[in-house]
């Protein structure tokens, strides 16, 4: 089966084009205004849709992996064509085109990490469009576990007392987290952990799409240089996944290896401002991305779409006009995706919302499927 019949052959010829800045294009999607009011009742804008439930009928079908050399895990979601191919070439020689490698699609998730059964199914979701997807654990089995979200009490005092008491202890647990998650921790980890999947698959390119938390790393690898001549040595003798699995196969060792989450990340000499495999990525998309500042735009160098949420407090418009006048004084491909206001922060990752109000889901499908385009315009 040919590459460019699995995806999309038309590229965006991004180092010759005029930037694209949509930042007066505003999706809406829900059914109606009081449609929307019913659903958003909660005036609380800093909620965020990561906290909702998942969805009870639908089971992830990717699996999990320990990298032998870090001992991190990840998530890993295979297309269709992946295994169709693994039985008709069972035992025999690779076609040429198979030997070319194939492509990643690297999923950075929001702080709910690899373990949250919607983060799966989104990688399903890309899997199913025919990406092989990889969900690298950013947290190192230490995601983001935020209490459950409680209302303002409208009874007695001590109730509300309670309530406010819940609150103050969510943000102070999350403010702990975010500081045993910082930039200086996570990049050289996540930097780590690419050369080892790289090493394992040897694709052909990447793609990067970041959610929430996610959406920073997404940025810094797009920061990274378009080509090195470590990735043009490393990407001429690509290997295929679609080899079945033997004693001697990286990827049989690697599900072998012991489970070790808790195990700190070992250092491994790798340029983290030039990897190797930092010109295998061909663009990135970020999803209402949070902890980012203008500096994470100064460096991009590859083509970016970025979906955002109108009046986000954890992305402000402010911040995405700053972006969008840099990506353009830098000539560098861009696309701004708007969605309505009333849209909670995360609403781009799965979820388990009431069947009677469509506007989330919708929006929620609509994102994912300019995500698809804007990928089939870089990855053929």
């Amino acid at each position: 089966m040919s590459t460019r019949s699995r995806r999309g052959s038309t590229r965006h010829p991004y180092m010759d084009s005029v930037p694209l800045d949509d930042t007066n294009d505003t999706i809406f999607l829900g059914e109606s205004e009081d449609e929307e009011d019913e659903f958003f009742f909660n005036p609380v804008r800093s909620a965020t849709s990561e906290t909702r439930r998942s969805p009870s009928t639908t089971t992830p079908v990717g699996e999990y992996k320990t990298l032998p050399d870090t001992q991190e895990r990840m998530y890993v979601s295979k297309p269709p064509w992946e295994d169709k191919l693994s039985q008709e070439h069972e035992g025999q020689a690779r076609s040429a085109e198979e030997a070319q490698g194939f492509s990643i699609l690297l999923l950075l998730t929001n702080g709910l990490g690899i373990e949250s059964l919607n983060n799966q199914l989104l990688a399903d979701e890309f899997a199913r469009e025919g990406y092989f997807v990889v969900m690298p654990d950013l947290f190192s089995s230490d995601p983001n576990k935020p209490l459950p979200s409680i209302q303002q009490q409208q009874g007695s005092l001590l109730a509300r007392v309670k309530s406010l008491a819940i609150s103050s202890a969510a943000g102070f647990m999350t403010d702990m987290w975010v500081a045993r998650h910082t930039e200086e921790r996570t990049w050289p980890m996540l930097v780590n952990m690419v050369e080892e999947i790289v090493d394992l698959y040897r694709p052909r390119d990447m793609c990067v799409v970041g959610y929430s938390f996610g959406g920073k790393y997404a940025l810094k690898m797009l920061q990274l240089p378009i080509s090195t001549t470590a990735t043009m040595e490393q990407s001429s003798t690509p290997t295929s996944p679609c080899v079945t699995p033997s004693n001697d196969d990286p990827e049989a060792q690697l599900a072998k290896s012991p489970q070790s989450p808790s195990a700190p990340t070992m250092p491994m000499d790798v340029d983290l401002s030039n990897p190797s495999w930092a010109g295998l990525i061909l663009t990135g998309i970020i999803c209402h991305p949070s902890l980012v500042d203008p500096k994470d735009f100064i460096g991009i160098k590859k083509p970016v779409l970025i979906i955002a949420v109108q009046d986000d407090p954890l992305f402000p418009v402010e911040l995405i006009q700053s972006a969008t006048k840099t990506l353009t004084k830098n000539t560098v491909f861009h696309d701004v995706k708007w969605y309505d206001r009333k849209l909670p922060h995360g609403f781009a990752v799965k979820g388990d919302y009431p069947a009677d109000n469509r506007m989330v889901t919708e929006n929620q499908a609509h994102a994912h499927r300019e995500i698809v385009s804007w990928i089939k315009s870089f990855i053929a």
